[in-house]
């Protein structure tokens, strides 16, 4: 498990947030952390599953460890792919604004980072949490399905750009027909789960029989 430390960061490194409840992390994510590194010469990406995601508080989630531990499978062939469990060690619900403001204290101050995230999600930024200041205290990254035209968030983006000067790219990908939604259905059902996510995270899933009849956090 190679874990993110912030002290071994150095002088004017480009970081890539990717941020997620990742129950379970799959291909989709790890496609999506790859193409941005490469797009954007990003230096590394460090994933952070979500503690308490402030937007599923009234979902069922797999407790923090399995989901923490299947992320550390997913990323550790890649070098510059890293794992954080920031806000799963933090009590409370993961806000976003709470992990940037923490990154920022302990990272040096010309390290430029940024937040990947889809544009789905992106469309909803403003009802979370001190977003005006998340937009001036880290980059985004939007991404949306290659072939696909939503009026609605261009002109979210260019709202953001003109009246907060937010520095926000937005990347096309290619179409996957993967979900974690799905992913957790057919694991339920005993149907084949194999090439929507790695091996070794398929492995866990079965060894540990997740998302069949394992305790579940609210």
């Amino acid at each position: 498990m190679i874990l993110f430390d912030p002290s071994d960061v150095p002088a004017n490194c480009r970081i890539g947030i990717m941020g997620g409840t990742f129950d379970p992390i799959h291909i989709g994510h790890l496609f999506i952390a790859e193409e941005t590194l490469e797009k954007l010469s990003l230096d590394k990406i460090i994933f952070i599953p979500a503690g308490v995601s402030p937007h599923k508080l009234n979902s069922k989630t797999t407790a923090p460890i399995h989901r923490l531990l299947m992320t550390a499978i997913a990323v550790n062939s890649n070098r510059r792919f890293y794992l954080s469990d920031i806000e799963i060690e933090r009590e409370g619900p993961s806000y976003t604004i709470d992990t940037i403001r923490c990154l920022k204290q302990l990272l040096p101050t010309d390290t430029e980072l940024f937040f990947i995230t889809g544009g789905d999600t992106f469309i909803d930024l403003d009802s979370w949490r001190d977003y005006e200041q998340l937009l001036q205290l880290t980059n985004f990254v939007v991404f949306t399905r290659a072939g696909y035209d939503n009026v609605l968030l261009d002109e979210k983006i260019q709202r953001f750009r003109q009246q907060l000067n937010s520095n926000i790219t937005k990347i096309s990908i290619p179409l996957l027909e993967v979900s974690s939604t799905d992913i957790r259905e057919r694991a339920k059902m005993g149907r084949t789960i194999k090439y929507l996510i790695p091996d070794g995270v398929e492995e866990y899933i079965l060894k540990n029989r997740l998302y069949k009849d394992q305790e579940v956090e609210k």
